[in-house]
């Protein structure tokens, strides 16, 4: 049952019996110089007690919980450590809240469908935190859900393809700063070639179409710095160990693995998934061959302590940093101290090239 409803029917109660009491008590104690009729005395009680509990209700009952939303698989261990130090962080101020996992799919159904929840017991919420991906398909339904929940609204990680202010002006985003993260993977690269004493080398870029930063500010960075490296990028890539496996074994058929001396892979379980691939040749020279990734996942890490694997670096997003920040502008936000819609935090690479 709807808390507001419950405490409704709570205070009715209340007032009914608070009503009996006051009505019996006047009627006992208290004399009057003129007659007031008994029904007059009840009626005029149970209008002010009912008076007095809608206001209770209304103004002191305000909602405490907060929603996560996730759009993004939390099996992915990268989205499972975000949201658990969300809820962490959250808990710790002693806020509640309510996680909404991805129903079934990741559907523009499956997230309409929270969305419209959220929407009828919006009584229920102060705000809510967002860890989706806003793509061009889902674009007009949460446009319409900021608009209407009137309420502040966190989105983390992925940035909407819309100015928040322009729905909702009390929504921001906290996230990563994507360009400086793909800069900082391209310094990790030259860095592991010059240890090789190469100056001229080609690079693989493994990317998705989600986050376009990582690649283009990579690729960019060696354009700006007039170096001789070629950069292929494919961006067809998911995020998944999987398209990282299939996509440079199948780039393996039509070139020598020593075309492309360097892979960037745009996520970690893409990295790792082409890891996978060169351990499947027995002859592949791992020596001569530079993997770094982008998240800073735990298995990565492990992988890149190993001296003797071809994956030498990573550029780490800090979760726990992400999402501290993010409860300290909601915090901001309640307190109406607060003024940019947009909050990045730098990334760096987890082997320090200082």
């Amino acid at each position: 049952m709807n808390k507001t409803v419950s405490n409704l029917i709570i205070g009715i109660i209340s007032s009914l019996i608070a009503t009996i009491l006051l009505t019996f008590f006047s009627s006992k104690f208290v004399s009057y110089s003129f007659e007031i009729p008994v029904w007059f005395l009840v009626v005029l009680i149970l209008i002010l007690t009912f008076t007095i509990t809608l206001i209770a209700v209304y103004f002191i009952k305000r909602p405490k919980n907060v929603f996560l939303l996730l759009s993004q698989s939390i099996h992915k261990p990268f989205f499972g450590i975000l949201t658990d130090n969300i809820i962490i962080e959250l808990e710790s101020r002693n806020i509640n809240v309510i996680v909404m996992p991805p129903l079934r799919s990741l559907s523009v159904e499956s997230q309409h469908k929270w969305l419209s929840k959220i929407l009828n017991e919006k009584s229920l919420y102060s705000a809510g935190f967002m860890v989706a991906n806003v793509d061009p398909d889902r674009k007009k339904v949460f446009k319409n859900f900021c608009k209407k929940f009137k309420k502040p609204i966190i989105f983390l990680d992925s940035q909407p393809p819309f100015d928040l202010r322009d729905y909702n002006d009390k929504s921001i985003f906290v996230g990563v700063d994507h360009s400086f993260g793909g800069e900082m993977a391209a310094k990790g690269m030259i860095y592991e070639f010059e240890k090789l004493r190469k100056k001229t080398f080609n690079v693989l870029v493994i990317a998705t179409r989600i986050v376009p930063e990582r690649q283009n500010s990579f690729k960019e960075y060696f354009d700006k710095n007039k170096t001789k490296v070629n950069v292929k990028v494919i961006d067809t890539g998911d995020f998944s160990r999987e398209s990282g496996r299939n996509i440079y074994k199948q780039f393996l058929v039509d070139n020598n693995p020593l075309d492309y001396q360097g892979i960037f892979c745009t996520n970690d379980e893409m990295a790792l998934g082409v890891l996978e691939c060169i351990n499947e040749f027995k002859n592949f020279p791992k020596d001569k061959v530079i993997l770094i990734g982008y998240d800073g996942i735990e298995e990565a890490i492990s992988t890149i302590n190993n001296l003797e694997t071809p994956f030498k670096n990573t550029v780490s997003q800090d979760t726990k940093k992400l999402s501290e920040i993010a409860v300290e502008k909601f915090i901001n936000i309640k307190s109406s101290n607060f003024s940019k819609s947009k909050h990045l935090i730098r990334p760096k690479l987890y082997k320090s090239i200082e």
